[in-house]
């Protein structure tokens, strides 16, 4: 019985400190800015080379011009998951 108490107790308290919400929301902005940066090197290496066809290179602007975006409001929507499903501290 101790140890489903103690195990309640530790599950209380990563509640409390929301440690699962913030790692996975520390998560989304790495992805975010890990993407970016990766696409906006990959992207202007492409640019920056010879021969390349102007058709590639509208394609890959098309593609992070919505890629970038969706992924940028994927964050802000856990985001505001996250900072709306908060603990009231005020409750009585």
């Amino acid at each position: 019985m101790w140890c489903k108490r103690t195990w309640l107790d530790f599950a209380e308290v990563l509640d409390a400190l929301r440690i699962i919400p913030r790692g996975v929301l520390v998560a989304v902005y790495v992805f975010t800015l890990w993407y970016c940066t990766i696409f906006t090197e990959f992207y202007f290496g492409l640019v920056n080379q010879e021969g390349v066809p102007d058709w590639k290179l509208a394609a890959y602007s098309v593609f992070g011009g919505l890629t970038i975006p969706a992924i940028a409001g994927l964050a802000k929507g856990i985001t505001s998951s996250y900072l709306a499903t908060g603990r009231d501290w005020k409750a009585p």
